[in-house]
């Protein structure tokens, strides 16, 4: 099972794409992180929807729009920011 975690090793969505199209649905499932795919600038509806068959479960996390934009969190880390609870 994939759960996409940012500062991981397949956090981006072409990583992740490549990940779960490689090894297919056969090897991996996908367990999506709403908070954590926002962060990376992804639409976690569209990977759900593609990815709908391999899912067990989704982490929905509270994801306002405040820090979504890079240029608004600029000089903060994700800890940092999830701090605030606005994420």
């Amino acid at each position: 099972m994939h759960h996409p975690q940012i500062g991981g090793v397949f956090e981006t969505e072409a990583e992740i794409i490549q990940l779960l199209d490689t090894l297919g649905p056969e090897v991996i499932g996908f367990g999506p992180d709403t908070g954590q795919l926002r962060w990376a600038g992804i639409d976690p509806a569209e990977l759900i929807r593609r990815y709908a068959d391999r899912i067990a479960g989704i982490h929905i996390k509270d994801c306002f729009p405040d820090y979504l934009n890079p240029a608004a969190r600029k000089g903060l880390n994700y800890h940092q920011v999830e701090a605030t609870k606005r994420l």
